[in-house]
């Protein structure tokens, strides 16, 4: 039996041994209750994607179907998935699976060849350890709406693919993670190129921090067990995403493909040499942005006139067209085709070329029997100024479902909660709002007071508007002053009561940063590692299990612990 002392770390209580120095986590049961809060009322969202899941009519041009489960079978009969190459897909996926140590090819690839099957997609950076919890929640939002939409049309096969962003090249997006109040980042020499093709060699030093945080529990050795796997035993970083992704959510069906491939590329070449050319895509989007601004809505993203990247050999950069020398000149290189030499390169290497923001959703729906695209709320947002880029392609345009949303409330947040009357509809007020209404209940309110001022004033008014009407706005004025002398008043009073509760005022700050770290989403800041340590893989099930993918609300997850 391992002897120590219990530290709180995060969320958990965990049992620390000094002389060992490991941390070794209880084994809990999920003992699970639930509760849902309308997205709106959280505060965090933006008008356009609020006015999305209210179906606002301002918006109802820019999408096809509104994310409901009986909308989906309109898309049965779109013959436009006829010229989706199945056969290329399924063979390519196999491949990617069979080129990555550690991961066995899924039995349900064969299921993509079947004119009958459908896929649901959502796409992610390639974070080390997965990043912050919302790529879990996209995830499982994608495994729960392909379950839900087989349960519901049984003679569908629908397949939930996890499409990597490994051509992305921010390298500082991909390279930290937060767990347990700690940033660990991967620090590498040459991060220029897609991110999917980097090194994992140099992880190594990440991999002994991770270590040292997942301790020597159950649950911290087979975690470790996954990671090493993945980093180790691969070379790049979308072959190590994919063997995690794959030990995380391959028992749910869940299929991951990496774009970064000149087959499927080459399937989506005459759409490159149209935007390349004809500069059309940029017309369509800048259309829908205008339309959204004067609609008081912000767009999210903006075109270029070529939506296309040069990728090769760690470069990934903007082509542009120099209208002087009339070449295409591929930016912060000395690189530059003209146009028959671009489009033959296209031709020849069609890996070379990479599709930006703007262009990515329709190489996407080009390659997948796609019927809906699980994202979260950017991407929704600028999915919405697609729809006519896709009719001009002739590109099914798919349903849009908003991924799931979850706060999780540990023991200890919930008795600190219980404790100061915060409750779950409270909980995304601001943090000062939260302070005042607790230090209110043992202030005296000056309510009476005031009143009383008020009344006062209202007879003073009276008297001096009969000496002279005009000295009424005076009068007001002094009104106005008084009641800014009284809340001033009231200011020093909450500071002060504060003082007198430091420990309380602590407690409520450190209870906010956990939850809403720097004023955020929990979702966005923190790794699934910590729950991962405590429940296992019951974690990743159980919310598969709990969620509805369309059911739009945050859903807050109470967490308590029941020991094993």
């Amino acid at each position: 039996m391992v002897k120590g002392r219990y530290v709180r770390v995060g969320p958990f209580l965990l049992l620390y041994n000094a002389k060992a120095a490991i941390c070794v986590t209880l084994n809990f049961f999920m003992n699970i209750n639930s509760s849902k809060i309308p997205l709106s009322e959280t505060g965090r969202f933006s008008p356009l994607f609020n006015n999305y899941l209210k179906e606002d009519k301002v918006l109802e041009h820019l999408f096809n179907h509104a994310p409901r489960i009986e909308n989906i079978p309109i898309y049965f009969d779109d013959d436009r998935f006829q010229c989706v190459n199945r056969q290329l897909l399924a063979s390519i996926i196999k491949q990617q699976y069979e080129d990555t140590i550690n991961c066995t090819v899924p039995g349900n690839v064969a299921e993509l060849e079947s004119a009958n099957a459908y896929t649901v997609c959502t796409g992610h950076q390639l974070c080390i350890f997965t990043g912050p919890l919302y790529f879990i929640y996209k995830i499982v939002s994608t495994i729960k709406l392909a379950k839900c939409l087989k349960d519901r049309y049984p003679n569908k096969k629908f397949v939930p693919i996890y499409w990597m962003a490994s051509e992305d090249h921010d390298f500082d997006e991909v390279a930290t993670v937060n767990m347990f109040d700690k940033t660990i980042s991967w620090e590498k020499e040459g991060k220029s190129g897609a991110v999917g093709r980097l090194s994992t060699v140099s992880l190594k030093p990440v991999l002994e921090q991770v270590k040292e945080i997942v301790g020597e529990s159950v649950n911290g050795i087979e975690l470790l067990s996954l990671f090493k796997s993945a980093y180790e035993n691969n070379s790049n970083l979308a072959n190590a995403t994919r063997c995690l992704v794959n030990a995380l959510f391959g028992e749910h069906g869940l299929l991951v493909i990496d774009g970064d491939n000149k087959l499927l590329k080459r399937e989506f070449i005459p759409f490159l040499k149209s935007d390349l050319l004809t500069n059309n895509n940029v017309a369509d989007v800048e259309d829908t942005n205008k339309y959204l601004i004067n609609n008081n809505l912000k767009p999210q993203v903006h075109p270029r006139e070529i939506n296309t990247f040069y990728l090769n050999e760690n470069v990934r950069e903007r082509i542009e067209f120099n209208s002087e020398s009339t070449k295409f000149v591929v930016k912060n290189t000395t690189i530059s085709f003209t146009e028959t030499e671009i489009i033959n390169e296209l031709d020849a290497h069609p890996e070379r070329f990479s599709p930006n923001v703007v262009l990515r959703p329709m190489y996407q729906q080009c390659i997948l029997p796609n019927v809906a695209y699980v994202g979260g709320p950017g991407e929704i947002a600028y999915w919405l100024q697609f729809k006519k880029m896709f009719e001009s392609n002739k590109l099914v345009y798919p349903m849009l479902v908003p991924r799931s949303f979850v706060t999780l409330l540990g023991t200890s947040e919930l008795k600190k909660m219980s404790k100061y009357g915060i409750t779950t509809n409270s909980l995304f007020a601001s943090k000062d709002a939260l302070l005042t209404t607790y230090l209110a209940k043992s202030l005296p309110s000056l309510a009476s007071e005031k009143e009383i001022v008020q009344k006062g004033f209202s007879s003073i008014i009276k008297v001096v508007e009969k000496v002279d009407a005009s000295l009424r706005a005076a009068a007001e004025g002094e009104l106005k002053k008084a009641f800014n002398a009284i809340e001033k008043l009231e200011s020093k009073m909450i500071k002060a009561e504060k003082k007198k509760n430091e420990v309380a005022v602590a407690q409520i700050n450190r209870l906010m940063q956990n939850l809403l770290p720097n004023n955020s989403l929990q979702e966005r800041h923190e790794n699934f590692i910590p729950y991962y340590l405590k429940y296992g893989s019951e974690f990743l099930r159980q919310l598969i299990e709990l969620i509805d993918p369309f059911e739009f609300e945050m859903l807050m997850l109470e967490l308590t612990n029941e020991s094993n």
